[in-house]
């Protein structure tokens, strides 16, 4: 049970909603940014700026209620922390980032 008045429900909602219209962008960017990692061959700068989505995203995941993406996201976020990623650590990248954009599709169906 919540305690909320009906407007501080109200304005709960319209983030909620908000944030949701907002992940299609916020998929289309780590999209962007992980074709640029694989392009540069993996080189740190790049690296970086897609962990800084991806942190973004495990940071605010949960506090939206979407527990599943934010743990997706935090994830991938602690795997990217590798400066010369090994083949092996590669591969395991690339599964999380598939994993982290099937559950962005699933969150952008969700109806607040």
């Amino acid at each position: 049970m919540t305690n909320l008045s009906r407007e501080a429900l109200l304005a709960q909602e319209r983030l909620v909603r908000n944030y949701l219209a907002s992940l299609p962008g916020k998929k289309a960017g780590i999209d962007a940014c992980w074709q640029q990692v694989q392009a540069s061959d993996w080189h740190h700068e790049e690296m970086a700026k897609l962990r800084l989505l991806v942190h973004r995203l495990a940071g605010s995941a949960g506090s939206y209620g979407l527990e599943e993406l934010g743990v997706a996201a935090t994830t991938l976020d602690e795997s990217l922390t590798c400066d010369t990623c090994a083949p092996a650590q590669r591969q395991l990248i690339s599964r999380q980032v598939t994993g982290l954009f099937h559950v962005l599709a699933a969150a952008e169906q969700i109806e607040p």
